[in-house]
């Protein structure tokens, strides 16, 4: 039995097996926020994002800013304009890439086109076929082995 403990430690099995986020809100430009990314920690849920509103007139007056992580953010990499407010809406799925000061760059985001028939393949989304193998089946069979080994 104390081999099973000493194979589960080695293993470093997490049952958080989420991102690494940044965490910060600013009202200012010159916010740390903006310009040190704020806080790094966990996030269970899918995305990590940035939010960032501005005015239109005077233009590039920063109203809201924040960093954050969200399961289903409302628009992903996109910047949505009314009359008086540019908002830039950016959703990334890896360890801490919710960096930099949140407008869209030009050529950033490339458009998909979408054929009849054709499988669309969207980056950021996990899937069965990912190289993590669940450790709800791993841990029981390694048990299995170790105890059957030591009869």
């Amino acid at each position: 039995m104390i081999i099973s403990f000493i194979i589960l430690g080695f293993l470093g099995i997490n049952s958080a097996n989420g991102l690494i986020c940044y965490y910060c809100t600013a009202a200012s430009a010159y916010d740390s926020c903006i310009l040190d990314n704020g806080v790094a920690s966990g996030c269970d849920m899918t995305y990590c994002t940035i939010f960032r509103r501005e005015l239109i007139d005077p233009p590039h007056t920063l109203v809201q800013f924040q960093r954050t992580c969200q399961e289903t953010p409302q628009y992903i990499n996109v910047e949505v304009n009314d009359s008086t407010h540019r908002t830039f809406y950016h959703a990334c799925a890896t360890d801490l890439c919710n960096t930099g000061e949140g407008r869209l760059q030009p050529n950033s985001i490339k458009p998909i086109k979408v054929e009849p028939g054709k499988v669309l393949m969207v980056p950021g989304i996990g899937s069965m076929a990912s190289s993590d193998f669940p450790s709800y089946i791993l841990v029981p069979s390694l048990l299995l082995v170790v105890n059957l080994s030591a009869r």
